[in-house]
């Protein structure tokens, strides 16, 4: 009897124990954020200082060049040369094998902006090379753009 009840416990315990088959994300996918990880920030339209934002890859390693490209869209409130000016040059970023994270670098210029205007710097995925998502996994694709706001504090 003694030995019944053993074997039965042991049964029950390994039944509890299954096997996690939540599937693994095994997609390689791309996104943009600052350096804390955000989607989104605020620079003062007083600051005269140059910003570092990344591009960062998750993926197995590869062994050819990803490239991905982006665009820049400037609300009505913002001017190239007057409020920003992107020193990274073009609007594609190159992963080579072994490299997941690269910078986009903005300098910002001290220019008051208008409180009714569209003070926002987007930054956005576009295309690659390769067969990648854009954003972090997931419905809302969250960090495909970045969403950079100038304000007057």
């Amino acid at each position: 009897m003694r030995r019944f009840v053993y074997i039965f416990v042991l049964m029950a315990f390994a039944m509890s124990c299954q096997v996690d088959s939540t599937p693994l994300y095994d997609n390689p996918f791309v996104y943009l954020a600052t350096g804390e990880g955000a989607g989104s920030v605020i620079v003062g339209a007083d600051a005269d200082v140059v910003n570092t934002y990344y591009m960062m890859l998750s993926s197995k390693s590869f062994d050819e060049d990803i490239v991905v490209e982006y665009e820049a869209v400037a609300g009505s409130g913002l001017q190239e040369g007057v409020d920003y000016s992107i020193i990274t040059e073009g609007r594609s970023i190159r992963f080579l094998p072994g490299i997941f994270k690269m910078p986009i670098r903005i300098k910002w210029m001290p220019n008051e902006v208008g409180a009714d205007k569209d003070n926002t710097l987007r930054l956005r995925i576009t295309q690659s090379n390769v067969p990648l998502t854009y954003g972090l996994p997931g419905p809302d694709a969250r960090n495909r753009e970045l969403v950079i706001t100038k304000r007057n504090l």
